[in-house]
């Protein structure tokens, strides 16, 4: 089962988003991490930027946001269908520092959650 969800918000140009997802290309190998990009269709280049990175990295998926769907009504149902217990939430551009993402799934894996559990 997979223990973390980041969702990323891709509305700036799709090099930046690259360079994101490149960030975290180790993560993109853990079974523990799932990767979602939200990318708006109104950006003309968006096909060609979830091409190249979906040809590098595999495990990340696409959610394309149509012009009348609200950014946050999606990001709610992105939590809802996933299975994850943390959610992290990025802007294309936000690059982690090093080890950071290690650490965070390392604290994952031994602490129990600490907010929203009966």
């Amino acid at each position: 089962m997979q223990k973390l969800l980041i969702v990323i918000n891709a509305n700036s140009d799709g090099l930046s988003l690259f360079k994101t997802v490149r960030a975290l290309e180790h993560a993109v190998a853990s079974e523990d991490i799932a990767i979602q990009c939200v990318v708006d269709r109104s950006r003309s280049d968006w096909a060609e930027y979830t091409k190249t990175i979906n040809t590098k990295f595999s495990r990340v998926k696409f959610l394309i946001r149509s012009e009348n769907e609200d950014r946050y009504l999606l990001y709610n149902k992105i939590i809802g269908e996933s299975k994850c217990e943390y959610v992290l939430f990025l802007n294309a551009g936000d690059i982690l520092l090093e080890n950071s993402l290690s650490r965070i799934v390392s604290f994952i894996k031994k602490e129990k959650p600490l907010l929203g559990t009966p």
